[in-house]
């Protein structure tokens, strides 16, 4: 059986490919003639796919739906500003462990246990992939993201049982995963930058 491939996203930016050819800059479209390339985000109230500023804007909008945020937790601590700005809007709680020195977010059950955002983002990934026998993945992460949130991106796959080879900033990711849809003039450098803080 052939290995199942797949990418694991964190964030809700957009990416653009810029090619630059001698002072003849240009856009690159994909191959749905698509310049600026979201990674997307689904609000199942809608039904309605959402990216970039209107995901947050959702967010922000809808904020008392939001059960879960990864991006937000995974790697944080108490003292976090990103914590400290979100946590009055959540609809779910959050604490450190009594004896943590470091403080580390967790999420806290209704029933008052606390569940290590990395534990719950390696129990997703493995229900994604529960059907594959071979997995190998690439991360693309927020190009904000922290090295503690990098390196705990990398534990939760690597606590699934995923192989991967390399963890990278979405812009960059980006760049890499529509460089094929396009047909550059060879020779030339293309640059990829994102929008947003994702």
């Amino acid at each position: 059986m052939d290995e199942f491939k797949f990418g694991i996203s964190i964030g809700t930016s957009k990416v653009a490919i810029i090619q630059f050819d001698l002072g003849n800059e240009k856009l690159l479209p994909n191959h749905d003639n698509n310049t600026i390339i979201p990674s997307f985000v689904h609000y199942q109230n809608q039904q309605v796919e959402k990216y970039g500023q209107r995901a947050r804007d959702v967010a922000v909008q809808n904020y008392k739906d939001i059960f879960f945020d990864i991006k937000s937790l995974i790697g944080q601590d108490m003292d976090s500003r990103l914590i400290n700005t979100w946590r009055n809007y959540w609809s779910f709680s959050i604490d450190s462990k009594p004896d943590d020195k470091f403080r580390k977010v967790y999420y806290k059950n209704t029933d008052e246990t606390l569940m290590c955002p990395v534990k719950v983002l390696s129990d997703l990934l493995k229900s994604a992939i529960q059907n594959e026998s071979k997995v190998f993945a690439r991360i693309a992460c927020s190009s904000t993201s922290t090295l503690t949130q990098k390196m705990a991106f990398i534990k939760a796959v690597e606590k699934a049982n995923i192989k991967f080879d390399i963890l990278l900033p979405k812009p960059i990711a980006g760049m890499i995963s529509y460089h094929n849809d396009v047909k550059p003039v060879t020779d030339t450098n293309s640059f990829v930058f994102i929008f947003g803080g994702g």
